[in-house]
């Protein structure tokens, strides 16, 4: 299948299970990714990568019925799918149109709803705040950093939670730091492997 916007990558159906539901939605895998990336431009949103599928299945896990929850970076909308089986009102952002189009598109072949919004870090355009911020592999980039504690403080609710996950990278210590140093609580934990992958969830909330 491919996605307008996104010539020459080739998307898969996936199976997966989410709490109780079975999903189909479609991703590309990573080697799919890189043999499409000639010009240096093609992003690594397309991917199920595993932090969004262990986010993903921990949110499904949850009781979420009728709380607001946004993602940040949807990608595919991993994490939103799981939200949403979980009962959650949901909003999905990104800033590649390609990637909203596959959330609405994996939302509704599921039976799912959810809501996709185009947003942009460096100019944010929600101003509703929420209970539950999550995002899966948001931390990577550090010149990123300081837009997405922005939108994070922009975004949550008093007394409401960050929920973010990856791998373990080193950068994510930095953006750790930098949270801490701007009035933010961490707490790490490690969540079930995908495959041969460690997945560790970051817990944050403003102090104070």
């Amino acid at each position: 299948m491919q996605v307008p916007g996104l010539p020459g990558v080739r998307f898969r159906d996936l199976k997966l299970k989410l709490g109780d539901r079975h999903l189909s939605v479609y991703s590309a895998s990573s080697v799919d990714v890189l043999s499409s990336n000639t010009s240096g431009a093609t992003p690594y949103w397309p991917v199920a990568w595993p932090a969004g599928l262990g986010l993903a299945r921990y949110l499904a896990a949850q009781d979420l019925r009728g709380i607001p929850v946004l993602e940040v970076g949807c990608g595919v909308g991993i994490s939103a799918l799981g939200a949403a089986v979980a009962g959650a009102e949901v909003i999905a952002t990104d800033n590649e149109p390609a990637a909203l189009r596959l959330v609405r598109m994996n939302a509704h072949r599921n039976g799912l709803t959810l809501r996709a919004a185009a947003a942009d870090w460096r100019a944010w355009p929600l101003a509703a705040r929420f209970p539950l911020v999550v995002g899966s592999d948001v931390t990577y980039e550090p010149a990123a950093f300081p837009a997405l504690l922005e939108i994070l403080s922009l975004s949550l609710a008093p007394d409401g939670e960050v929920l973010l996950t990856d791998p373990g990278r080193l950068m994510t210590t930095t953006f750790q730091q930098m949270a801490q140093a701007a009035g933010w609580s961490w707490k790490t934990e490690p969540l079930p492997r995908e495959g041969l992958q460690a997945v560790f969830l970051y817990r944050l909330r403003r102090e104070g």
